[in-house]
């Protein structure tokens, strides 16, 4: 939020709507200080009243939290809304982004880093954009029209509760032909910083954002998504993230600046995937990665 507000000073109205799945009472408190400082409107939105008519089942930590953003519909006298998830850090100006015109789509975003395999377990076509769910802007007007949150539903009905990559799956697929495909500097996630673009293309078989795109982003991020992947998080005091940087500008000026950090652990898999990229030829790793895909 403090990022956020940091690099759109010049926008006249902002309302930040913050999903509460638990969150405690000061926590709350305290975010809606941050802002009352910035002149900014906070409105809680109690998650427990929507989740009821969510039927999913129940596969880890914070599965419910993550449909959120089917139910935006109903949150009255908006016609657009920009979600975002928590591991975020806005790093630019969002203005350009908010003037984008979405009058022939449902959602806008930033291509994720999927298979062939991938897409069509998702129910997607090969060269259909798939959408990484931590970042999008919403056209809640058409969302509401073509009854967007009951084409979900259906569609984690017929997948009984488990639809492949959850609310990512579930979107990409019931929004396909109504998604509009953005510049990756609004949805830097770590693998697009982490991979180059030919690695991507080599390891999923698929058309991708251009070299030039990736660097772009990487050189004037808008929107920094710190995905476990490979880096740690920028919380973590183990994090070796390339642009963790950010993060670290706007902890300075939140109430928790001086919150010890403690390490974290990244999955045994990515791991072993870290050594491989670095001790293997790009093109023998990517061919290590497609088989893989193909295994699973």
């Amino acid at each position: 939020m403090i990022s956020l507000f940091e690099n759109n000073k010049d926008v006249d109205d902002i309302t930040v709507y913050l999903v509460d799945f638990g969150i405690t009472e000061d926590s709350i408190q305290i975010v809606g200080q941050i802002a009352k400082n910035y002149g900014r409107r906070l409105e809680v939105i109690d998650f427990g009243s929507w989740r009821k008519d969510l039927h999913v089942k129940h596969l880890g930590r914070h599965i419910e939290s993550v449909y959120a953003k089917i139910f935006f519909g109903r949150i009255e006298g908006i016609s657009k809304i920009l979600y975002l998830d928590s591991d975020i850090i806005i790093a630019d100006s969002l203005k350009p982004l908010w003037k984008i015109d979405l009058s022939e789509y449902w959602i806008a975003g930033v291509e994720t880093i999927s298979s062939i395999k991938r897409n069509q377990k998702m129910g997607i076509g090969p060269e259909d954009a798939c959408l990484n769910d931590g970042m999008l802007l919403m056209n809640l007007d058409n969302w509401r029209e073509n009854q967007v949150e009951e084409k979900c539903f259906r569609h984690i009905r017929r997948m009984e509760g488990e639809p492949f990559v959850l609310s990512e799956g579930t979107l990409n697929k019931v929004c396909r032909n109504h998604i509009l495909r953005l510049h990756p500097r609004y949805n830097l996630l770590s693998g697009l910083v982490y991979y180059s673009g030919k690695e991507i293309c080599a390891m999923t078989k698929r058309k991708f954002y251009s070299e030039k795109q990736l660097e772009e982003a990487r050189e004037k991020p808008c929107i920094v998504h710190y995905l476990c992947g490979f880096y740690l998080r920028p919380w973590n005091s183990n994090c070796k993230h390339p642009l963790k940087q950010y993060y670290e500008t706007y902890r300075e000026l939140s109430p928790w600046k001086n919150e010890q950090r403690k390490p974290g652990k990244l999955k045994l898999k990515l791991r072993v995937i870290d050594i491989l990229h670095t001790i293997l030829p790009w093109r023998i790793f990517c061919q290590l990665i497609c088989i893989s895909e193909v295994r699973r």
